[in-house]
């Protein structure tokens, strides 16, 4: 909790402790015991006394705020409170904090002074979490207490806890609670202090398992009194504790200095730096210790029984952080010669045996004796490298081994002399935007289509990040429109080399290039960190993002791209000198290097190191899955500084003023031990008016012979250039196969490329965005993605259904998910995965005509199934000497995927498509309507184009089950104007006008009409319910499900948990708007087919400043979900990984355009609004150009047309794909009445 003051007559504003304003105050001081920690500063003559406790005996925190009036009039103090709430596992938030945030509601008790939050449960196992805030005072408020819980409302878009909004002049708080998606505590509260005076203000956080519990700890400390008695009591129970483990008041202090090393970057692991460098294993090596490696490791060497004195110590300060639930594994390492009576081994097993706390059997095992002759090779090495702390028996004390460690070598350093003669700097001249397209205020479209360009004038942001995924197949950046983002090579979520933030909020960034001049001015090219009040343009094009900035009389551009192969990403900065007069400009490239999934993890293993003057890399030898990678920067500029230590770099400043952009140079700080960071610093010589250009390199190699490639390649700026342009022309080429020219510009800009390339650069190859860095490929999300694409790029596709056959077990079951290269994934009873294999393989056949790929054999992987009770397991399994043919695989699925309940419905297992309905039927015997339609027009498909050569007693068999799947839908799963959508383990349905939540589910009426296999009527019926019910025309949104589920006494899963309104539960779901847009345009209603898809395009939530406000994401790209209750009604949820991408090109592009390729066949069928009197669809086949015109002169519904094909009139044939390179023309006209 961080605790703002504001003095109200001149405005000033500082903070209770050093942060999180960071300004130093006439006075501070911080004294820690064991009872409290205390903060004394004074500022603007006003003394703040914060002292905090944990309380006895109860969930409870308390701050108590002293405040003194120094000066001789009354003055007026503003006290804000700052909380940011998690109520979760710490890795679970640290890993995905936006999913995190989604099951948090808040609320505000008015009569106690308190906000409240709970935590939706994911499943019945869950606890409900609650927490509190409350102030606690007996001083008179000025004004009526204000409150916040929403963060993004409190900091405000780019902006940080130095400088957030809330704290700005003439800002008050919003008083926002509910279902705020980034939730925190602030209360503000007024006061007035006369001369000399004091005022007393408490701060209670309490935390319960219900909200009664949690009520009744507020009103245990609602009074002054009894906060001040809590102050008290805590003195007491120190004072026990400490009589208790007799421990002096020395020795407290020295154990509380030494939670820091445990806690964070130790200085002390500089004297291990060799060991750290030599070290070649990770966690897993720790394991056959029974050593978990998840908490902080402290480790005592001993040779002699003579040496143990040290070991009482160290044991004495493991009781106490025991004791403080701060967890340590204590390893005891016995070098000792293997003898009859091993005299040091039993010594030291009986000092652990005989220690006061030492419980095993009530708690966890935290103490560990080793005896070295039995380690492993390497082992004794990697002991020493991954311990916070480590003591020897060398006859030095526990304090005495602590402050004998070297101190930091200091590298004397120039400091940058500042030019301040006269010069009159050049007007920062702007670029004049382009002509664009849906110009919004904020950005729009270049009239190509191929890039959305952002102008942010002074104080502008986005509402939220507008980012682009820019990727090959195994490497990649995002980056945001003010600099944000994260590089990854091969798995964005497993190998990050730099950090993936997840927070829309403040955006903070893990790559900075700082720009510097003689005045020392420092500036960046992106927005952040460094804003100005001079425009910046961003552009995100297909395959690359470029800034521009002018500053300082320099105009500079950076353009950001990944070459079409080669790990590495190249930022080219082009830097130009309006003065008249040289400048000499200072480039300092800065990232935080992670080698891993998150920095708080790799950090204190990661050894930094400088190629022959060149490149600066970096390893983590204790990776498991990505070990012998190495990552590095580089430059085209010859000579150049770098450090790899981030102490170097920031000092006690941040990211807006880094303490080395002071000095002359970087002072070449390479090595292990340190907080690391990769930074290099060029400098670059302009004359006037002239231009130079700059190349950074980010990338990661498996060898230093790869990384000197790299950077040998790319520091010729021609090679730069050439690989910028292979990679515009490589999309280009693949994203224009197909362009469309319709009445609607938003269309075609969807259509023509950014949908394309959000499922292939996004979904395929980065399979990460802002909101989620998976990583992963999920065994339905990447198969259907592909279907996209088999018309534009087949090899694509074919590849994609390959890999996963290969992820399919013997018994026909698949992996949920799993991480490559290393294989690990999720095995689990979702029922609908697998039948996307014969599915896509179906669909594939029938786009392409190719049906080798059903001979092609593929292996199947080998693991323990799940047991009775197992819902899922996280699992590496092994490749099986089995393989077969990809026809057989698809059987397998079919048949293992055949398994139907007592209404003869497909069981839905632990989810179908809905991952969230995972309780439905976790005990076998819940059915799901809509794997009903879904596993009969799979069965139907694969019976049409993959069982053309098999017996017929096969085609029969597979024909029957999926009419006896229709005839079960028909008889079991009607309500009566819609079709349910499942049914529990005990009977009851879901989807029925019966239910109070999920009374209407899309799919089910969807894949009605997407299939034609039911009762035509019936479909028509339910198609109109959807609409009547899941359009919401007035908010631009189809909901996937109404009500949404919340207080209801059924439990569907963790669909449940979410927010209502919120991504599956009850929002539009876009994945499920695109197919309800399919059977809308199935129904032959191209007028409301298209009137759905224009409704959910990004472009047309974003027109202006009202509309952009509330939807906040991207206008360029599909948002997985759209949320529909109050307050995010039309707010964009995820953004770019999603697969809705997909479906809404297929969607747009056969469903409405009516453009289907069949084998060498391309079919038209319109299905587009009347008053769309033409259209133009453009396909390249192969080197041939067909230029198809749709013409509806007089606006008619059709369903049957006539076509001329290059001047030959004819009939509504299928037309034969040939490539003789030559252009060909098509009419196809409506000319009959329905």
């Amino acid at each position: 909790m961080f605790i703002y003051l504001k003095e109200m007559t001149q405005g000033k504003v500082w903070s209770s402790t050093y942060a999180p304003i960071n300004a130093l105050p006439s006075t501070y001081e911080v004294t820690f015991t064991p009872d409290k920690a205390t903060y004394r500063r004074v500022d603007h003559e006003i003394e703040t006394l914060t002292e905090i406790i944990v309380t006895s005996g109860d969930h409870a925190e308390i701050r108590k705020l002293s405040l003194k009036n120094r000066s001789d009039v009354a003055v007026d103090v503003e006290l804000t409170s700052y909380f940011e709430v998690v109520l979760g596992d710490a890795r679970s938030d640290l890993a995905h904090p936006a999913f995190s945030n989604l099951f948090i509601e808040t609320e505000y008790d008015e009569e106690k002074r308190s906000l409240i939050a709970n935590r939706r449960p994911r499943s019945t196992t869950d606890n409900r979490l609650w927490v509190a805030t409350t102030l606690v005072s007996d001083q008179a408020l000025i004004e009526p207490l204000q409150y916040e819980t929403d963060r993004s409302a409190f900091i405000g878009r780019n902006r940080d806890l130095a400088s957030p909004m809330a704290m700005l002049k003439g800002k008050s708080l919003t008083n926002t609670i509910g279902p705020v998606l980034d939730p925190i505590f602030s209360l503000r509260a007024k006061v007035s202090i006369e001369p000399g005076k004091s005022i007393q203000l408490y701060y209670l956080t309490t935390l319960a398992q219900s909200k009664e519990s949690l009520l009744t700890l507020i009103d245990k400390y609602h009074t002054t009194e009894n906060c001040a008695t809590a102050f008290w009591m805590a003195l007491t129970r120190s004072q026990m504790e400490n009589k208790y483990l007799n421990i002096k008041p020395d020795e407290m202090q020295l154990y509380q200095e030494m939670i820091s090393n445990l806690l964070f970057q130790s200085p002390l692991r500089r004297k291990y730096a060799q060991e750290i460098r030599k070290n070649q294993k990770g966690q897993a090596d720790l394991w056959p210790y029974g050593i978990s490696g998840d908490k902080p490791i402290v480790l005592v060497t001993l040779n002699k029984v003579e040496e143990v004195s040290v070991l009482y110590e160290v044991m004495k300060a493991h009781d106490y952080w025991r004791l403080k639930d701060l967890m340590v594994d204590l390893v005891i390492l016995v070098n000792e010669e293997k003898s009859y009576l091993d005299p040091l081994a039993t010594l030291i097993g009986d000092i652990v045996l005989s220690r006061a706390t030492h419980d095993i059997l009530n708690r966890q095992k935290d103490v560990f004796i080793l005896n070295s002759r039995n380690l492993g090779e390497g082992d004794m090495t990697m002991f020493h490298a991954i311990a916070k702390m480590i003591f020897t028996g060398d006859g030095r004390t526990m304090e005495e081994q602590i402050l004998s460690v070297a101190a930091k070598p200091i590298v004397r350093l120039r400091k940058v002399e500042a030019n301040l003669e006269a010069q009159t700097s050049p007007e920062n001249r702007q670029t004049p935007l382009p002509e664009l397209k849906h110009f919004n205020g904020l950005g729009g479209f270049s009239m190509d289509g191929s890039e959305y360009v952002i102008r942010l004038e002074r104080d502008q942001t986005t509402p939220a990040p507008w980012s682009n995924v820019v990727a090959n197949p195994n490497f990649g950046f995002l980056t945001s429109e003010s600099g944000g983002g994260f590089t990854w090579c091969e798995n964005s979520r497993e190998n990050k080399i730099t950090p993936f933030s997840n927070d829309a909020v403040s955006d903070r960034p893990g790559e900075i290039l700082y720009v510097s001049d003689e005045s020392s001015a420092n500036w960046t090219i992106t927005p952040q960190p460094i804003r100005e009040d001079t425009a910046y343009t961003i552009t995100h094009g297909f395959g690359y993002t470029q800034y521009e900035h002018h500053s300082h009389g320099i105009e500079a551009r950076m353009t950001q791209f990944v070459p079409l192969e080669d790990k590495v990403k190249l930022s080219a900065i082009r830097l130009h000198n309006h003065f008249d007069s040289a400048k000499t400009i200072t480039l300092t490239y800065y990232v935080q290097p992670v080698m891993g999934v998150d920095p708080s993890f790799t950090s204190s293993s990661l050894v930094t190191d400088r190629i022959d003057d060149g490149p600066l890399v970096f390893t983590n030898h204790t990776s498991m899955d990505f070990k012998g990678k190495i990552g590095f920067i580089g430059s085209s500029s010859i000579k150049s500084s770098v450090t790899g230590d981030r102490d170097e770099f920031f000092g006690t400043s941040g990211l807006k003023d880094p303490q080395c952009l002071q000095n002359q140079s970087l002072s070449n700080t390479v090595g292990a031990g340190m907080d690391p960071c990769a930074a290099m610093q060029v400098k670059v010589t302009l004359e006037a008016h002239q231009s130079e250009e700059v190349i950074f390199m980010l990338g990661m190699g498996d060898s230093i012979e790869e990384v000197g490639r790299y950077v040998e390649i790319y520091q010729d700026k021609a090679q730069v250039e050439s690989a910028l342009a292979q990679v515009k022309a490589f999309w280009n080429q693949k994203l224009r196969t197909i362009q469309v020219r319709t009445p609607d510009s938003a269309t075609d800009l969807l259509l023509n490329g950014w949908l394309q390339y959000q499922t292939i650069a996004c979904r395929l190859w980065g399979r990460s965005s802002f909101y989620q860095s998976g990583g992963a490929f999920g065994f339905r999300d990447q198969l259907q993605d592909v279907l996209a694409i088999a018309t534009t790029w087949p090899q694509i596709a074919r590849d994609q259904i390959l890999k996963h056959a290969a992820h399919q077990f013997i018994e026909g079951d698949v992996l949920h998910w799993w991480h490559e290269p290393m294989g690990k994934g999720t095995r689990t009873r979702i029922s609908d995965d697998l039948l996307w294999l014969p599915y896509v393989t179906a669909e594939y056949i029938r786009i392409t005509g190719d049906r080798s790929i059903l001979e092609v054999p593929v292996a199947f992987l080998s693991s323990d199934v799940l047991s009775e009770f197992e819902d899922e397991r996280y699992c590496q399994p092994g490749v099986s000497p089995i393989s077969s043919r990809l026809f057989d695989h698809c059987e397998r699925a079919l048949r293992h995927a055949m398994k139907f309940g007592e209404r003869g419905l497909p069981l839905i297992g632990t989810g179908d498509w809905n991952d969230g309905m995972n309780t439905v039927g976790n005990k076998g015997k819940g059915e799901s309507v809509w794997l009903g339609w879904f596993m009969s027009d799979t069965l139907t498909k694969f019976t049409e184009f993959c069982c053309q050569n098999e017996a017929q007693d096969k085609i029969d068999f597979y024909t029957n089950q999926s009419k006896k799947i229709i005839q079960a839908i028909e008889e079991n799963a009607w309500d009566g104007e819609w079709y349910r959508r499942a049914y529990y383990d005990d009977g009851n349905s879901i989807g029925s006008s019966k239910n109070r939540e999920c009374r209407i589910d899309s799919l089910s009426q969807s894949w009605a009409m997407i299939t034609g296999l039911g009762d035509p009527n019936r479909a028509k019926t339910a198609m109109e319910a959807m609409e009547n019910n899941l359009v919401v025309r007035n908010q631009g949104l189809i909901k996937l499900l109404t009500p949404p589920f919340d207080q209801g006494e059924s439990d569907p899963g963790y669909i449940k948990g979410y927010l209502p309104g919120v991504r599956e539960n009850g929002g539009q779901y876009t994945h499920a708007a695109a197919w309800a847009i399919m059977a809308k345009a199935k129904s032959i209603q191209g007028d409301a087919a298209w009137e759905w898809f224009d409704l959910i395009n990004p472009i047309n939530h974003t027109r202006n400043l009202r509309e952009y406000s509330v939807y906040k994401a991207e206008p360029y790209v599909l948002s997985a979900d759209v949320y529909s209750e109050y307050p995010h009604q039309g707010r964009g949820g995820w953004s770019w990984y999603t697969g809705s991408a997909g479906w809404m090109y297929r969607a747009g592009i056969e469903s409405i355009l009516g453009l289907q390729k069949n084998g060498d066949t391309l079919t038209i069928q319109p299905n587009a609004p009347r008053n769309w009197r033409e259209y133009e669809i453009i396909y390249t086949y192969l080197d041939t150009t067909y230029e198809i015109k749709i013409l509806n002169p007089e606006g008619l519904n059709r369903d049957r047309h006539s076509q001329r094909i290059d001047g030959v009139l004819g009939e509504n044939m299928p037309i034969v794909l040939v490539n003789d390179k030559a252009v060909h023309r098509i009419e196809v006209i409506s000319d009959y009445r329905r």
